[in-house]
């Protein structure tokens, strides 16, 4: 497998996106490949707290000015094949425009590892969306909550714009837009065109990974998101899995040490362990990642 970039987003804050990003570095690590974290949320970067590290001396912010080379800020994290790019709140905060994702992109890029794990934040702002567009892949983390569903609805939105930006000649409509009903009109007028913003739609996979089920009802909800998804986005949608809730989750930023070390035997963290290696399998399949193969992910919440 070659060296792939995999971002974590969303639009609704506080899905354990970080959380989730920590222990799935973990975890890749654990299975020998070299990994990366990078710490690029704007709204409170944090991911060097779950490894009971103090504020860096030197992070993202300070690549993204160009005063330090990625390679030279890669903190240990303790974990064998684990580091991490850090981030602070107020140097990623006057570098947050969607300028600066390119940069980002291109700096981690020259990075001696086998996956880097981009945690970009919650939001459908522009360096969040546009940070998720320029991964290889990337993992829309969602609840199972009304409120996570409408603010996804805005980030993937806003990430289809980005996606189509080289190929549209006018904006779309600001209010109620979504990308499918728009271009089956379009169809009708302009085929050509239409087919090449399906394609551009289509070139980079979104994985769908749902945190915190509560019901036995709710186990499945990825594999409901997913065709959803791709009927009214025109995205190409991968269900990754489910996670249930564990009231335990919210003590790893207090205890300071990740969820996968305090509590190994977990469901969660079981479910986590096949996730991982559902999303590996799809990585490997084939080393271009906008064509994933068919398939389903494992039962996570059986």
């Amino acid at each position: 497998m070659c060296s792939m970039s995999v971002a974590i987003g969303g639009g609704k804050g506080g899905t354990g996106k970080s959380l989730i990003a920590v222990q799935l570095g973990i975890l890749i690590a654990e299975l020998g490949l070299r990994v990366v974290l990078v710490d690029a949320d704007l709204n409170g970067a944090n991911l060097h707290t779950f490894f009971g590290l103090e504020d860096p001396q030197y992070s993202l912010g300070h690549v993204l000015s160009g005063e330090q080379e990625a390679r030279d800020v890669v903190l240990p994290t303790g974990v064998k094949d684990l580091g991490l790019i850090a981030g602070v709140y107020q140097d990623l905060r006057d570098l947050s425009d969607a300028s600066q994702a390119e940069r980002f992109s291109v700096s981690l890029g020259a990075l001696d590892a086998d996956i880097t794990l981009w945690d970009v934040g919650s939001g459908a702002g522009a360096w969040q969306t546009r940070l998720f567009d320029q991964a290889d892949v990337g993992i829309l983390v969602s609840s199972p909550s009304f409120q996570g569903m409408e603010r996804d609805y805005f980030f993937l939105r806003r990430l289809c714009l980005w996606k189509m930006q080289g190929s549209l000649t006018s904006a779309p409509p600001s209010q109620g837009w979504l990308p499918m009903p728009w271009l089956t009109a379009l169809r009708a007028q302009d085929p050509p065109r239409a087919h090449t913003l399906r394609r551009a739609l289509r070139k980079k996979p979104v994985y769908c990974l749902v945190n915190g089920i509560s019901q036995i009802a709710d186990s499945h909800i990825e594999r409901e998101i997913a065709p959803v998804i791709r009927r009214f986005f025109g995205l190409r949608t991968v269900p990754l899995g489910s996670l249930e809730y564990d009231e335990r989750l919210s003590m790893t930023s207090a205890s300071r040490r990740p969820f996968v070390f305090e509590f190994p035997d977990s469901r969660w963290v079981q479910q986590m362990r096949g996730v991982t290696e559902h999303l590996l399998g799809l990585l490997s399949a084939d080393d271009d990642p906008s064509l994933p193969p068919d398939s389903q992910p494992p039962n996570s919440s059986g």
